[in-house]
């Protein structure tokens, strides 16, 4: 019977104190997304070989950090072992089996009934929130904002329940309430990736691009580069110094710390690939040419097939930009299929390939004829929206490219009214000057 508990108050079915302590250890790694996170619940699993529930968390430590084989290989220890377990945990292992089945969606009522009967078991919550936020719905950033203000009772002032919070706040700009529960989860826990995150979006929808690199470019100094963020918030801070135009030191952090040459985390296809491609539509000038090859390899390794729509749409760019027809013919072909019975697919990464594909041959026009009907579809590709804002920004480009200028401004200004940007502000003085050259008064 269990007579240990979590941290977060939860019984553990195991009677190994050296156990629970390294596995409240790696799920804080874990939660906190820092290094060791795979480590320490190896070693809670090995202080107690009977631990069903140590095992599945590290099933999905492993997971996050794309190692399926051996996440499947702790899934099956964990579901070997469920015979003299509390329902709780359980039930616990049968979620964390179906997300690692690829079956989370299908999973998402039993989640939510999990979290209404145990709302601390941060795991679950993790899981839940990731699946949430990949289902493609329009309502995603409402969805996780409600459940979040559900369970807030229940989590008080805990650091990483603060931290997450503080990403759900700033998907629907609340920047402030998003600011304040991103210091107040890194007070809490200083070494915070999770409070980190988002306190680098709200600089970045804030407008205050030095003010964020102030911040990133100290807080990741100490940060590890094993981390599974560490590719990702140097994304941010890339982005931080490409708004302010230090084009040269966007292109150091990307050959030191993005690079699928040097990093292989979850994020590296994705921001490599928009990273590369708003260095392009920007205007920028390298000095060389922009390594899109090693992303084209890189897609062949985490997504040969499509499938995952976020990935998908990030391989088109690296396709479109590297001239690699055959590569994108075989993604267009494949999306073409998934479209049949997935909605996902027919109605935004199908298009939005399509689009990206016609804006890279210099068929403006076509490329406005597939990306325009997407305006407000985006958000059901993933990510957040400094991450899918990239495929607003080449639509942007299109309009102007086609001298669609008047379509430019209406767009630029409805960016503008949500949140401030320099970078806007220029294109709009650009569209409204073209405009009124074109069709003088």
């Amino acid at each position: 019977m269990p007579n240990l508990t979590d941290r977060h108050g939860l019984a553990l079915s195991t009677r190994s104190p050296v156990a629970v302590e390294r596995y409240d250890q790696g799920l804080d790694l874990q939660l906190s997304l820092n290094a060791g996170a795979v480590e320490a619940l190896a070693s809670a699993v090995e202080a107690d070989p009977s631990f069903a529930l140590g095992y599945a968390a590290l099933a999905f430590a492993r997971w996050y950090r794309y190692n399926l084989p051996a996440a499947r290989a702790s899934l099956q220890q964990a579901q070997a072992l469920v015979g003299d377990i509390s329902p709780r945990e359980r039930q616990h292992i049968q979620i964390v089996g179906k997300l690692i089945g690829g079956e989370g969606a299908q999973a998402l009522p039993l989640m939510h009934d999990h979290l209404d009967a145990y709302p601390r078991d941060a795991l679950i919550l993790q899981l839940t929130l990731l699946t949430i936020h990949g289902s493609g719905r329009l309502s995603r950033c409402q969805e996780t904002y409600d459940l979040m203000g559900s369970l807030a009772p229940a989590w008080g002032d805990d650091w990483w329940f603060l931290g997450y919070n503080a990403f759900v706040h700033h998907e629907l700009n609340l920047l402030d309430d998003a600011r304040r529960l991103a210091e107040a989860s890194l007070e809490r826990h200083p070494r915070n990736a999770t409070g980190a995150h988002p306190l680098a979006h709200v600089y970045f929808e804030s407008n205050d691009h030095a003010g964020g690199r102030g911040f990133l470019a100290d807080w990741i100094t100490q940060y590890d580069r094993a981390a599974p963020f560490y590719c990702h918030l140097s994304w941010h801070l890339a982005l931080f110094e490409l708004n302010q135009g230090n084009t040269q030191r966007v292109l150091e952090l990307y050959d030191d710390a993005i690079s699928p040459a040097v990093n292989h985390s979850r994020s590296t296809l994705v921001d490599s690939a928009s990273l590369l491609w708003r260095y392009q539509i920007f205007g920028c000038e390298p000095k060389r040419d922009l390594p899109w090859a090693d992303i084209c390899a890189y897609v062949g390794k985490v997504a040969p097939t499509p499938g995952m729509a976020f990935f998908d749409a990030h391989a088109a760019l690296a396709f479109v930009a590297s001239g690699d027809a055959d590569a994108l013919t075989r993604l267009i072909g494949g999306l073409e299929t998934l479209a049949v019975d997935r909605p996902l697919v027919a109605e935004v990464v199908l298009p939005l390939a399509r689009g990206l594909e016609a804006f890279g041959q210099g068929g403006y026009e076509d490329a406005i004829r597939w990306l325009e009907p997407l305006d407000g579809q985006l958000v059901r590709v993933g990510g957040s929206h400094a991450q899918w804002e990239v495929f607003e920004d080449t639509l942007l480009q299109a309009y102007l490219r086609a001298s669609r200028f008047e379509r430019a401004e209406a767009l630029l200004r409805r960016r503008l009214a949500r949140r401030s940007s320099a970078r806007d502000v220029v294109w709009l003085e650009q569209a409204a000057a073209s405009r009124a050259a074109t069709n003088p008064a």
